[in-house]
């Protein structure tokens, strides 16, 4: 996922202050058994693209450290269709849900890989977190042409999101829930129809309705 960072000194302050490098185990059989391999980046193809050997429709537990989602097809569902499980910890380690057992063909981490803590807002074409991102550190003036269907937070700070460039138009609120993972599963969530900039602090008087998970946990989104 491609990263857009902000020169703020802010942000470096809390880049410095290092959560955990985000990775996954994952296994062949439940329970953390069979085969396993690691899985250091965002995968968009598991026959062997980004891991060793083919891993397409062979995932049936994990252990994960940071905010990870994995999807029934190939490039995060990049239709909008398919199902998807999300994952939040640090050395979780579970069985994935009927829906998804044994049918991932492609994952991907959420926020910054080097620092599940960072301060990120990461922003999907599709609802869900479906399809292409961009994972955006600081104040971002302008994302003209970029669709934008659903968001995840992380880190301990907040972000305003805006309809218009330049900060302006319509505004909503983006909260932490501690250094936990905030889900925003599409634009009425958020409560705005289009964002077309972002930027750091609370500078609205809506606040988007999303939800983080209560501890270490896992879940499925609906198959759509």
């Amino acid at each position: 996922m491609r990263i857009l960072t902000a020169s703020l000194a802010l942000v470096g302050l809390v880049c410095a202050v290092q959560g955990v490098v985000q990775v996954a185990d994952v296994y062949e059989q439940t329970n953390q058994g069979g085969s396993t391999t690691r899985v250091y980046d965002n995968c968009q193809d598991l026959s062997g693209s980004c891991v060793s050997g083919n891993w397409n429709n062979r995932i049936r537990s994990t252990c994960i450290y940071g905010t990870w989602i994995f999807f029934e097809n190939t490039d995060f569902n990049p239709a909008g269709t398919g199902g998807a499980e999300w994952a939040w910890g640090s050395g979780y380690c579970f069985n994935l849900g009927n829906a998804m057992l044994g049918r991932s063909k492609s994952m991907r981490y959420v926020g910054d890989v080097a620092n599940n803590e960072a301060a990120t807002v990461s922003l999907f074409i599709n609802d869900y977190f479906q399809g292409p991102g961009i994972t955006i550190q600081g104040n971002v003036p302008n994302l003209s042409g970029v669709t934008i269907g659903s968001i995840i937070t992380t880190g301990n700070l907040a972000y305003t999101v805006w309809s218009e460039t330049g900060y302006g138009g319509q505004s909503a609120c983006l909260l932490p829930d501690g250094n936990k993972p905030v889900f925003y599963i599409n634009l009425s969530a958020v409560g705005i129809s289009k964002i077309s900039s972002v930027s750091l602090g609370c500078s609205s008087d809506v606040v988007a309705r999303g939800f983080s998970p209560e501890k270490e946990g896992h879940g499925h989104f609906p198959r759509v």
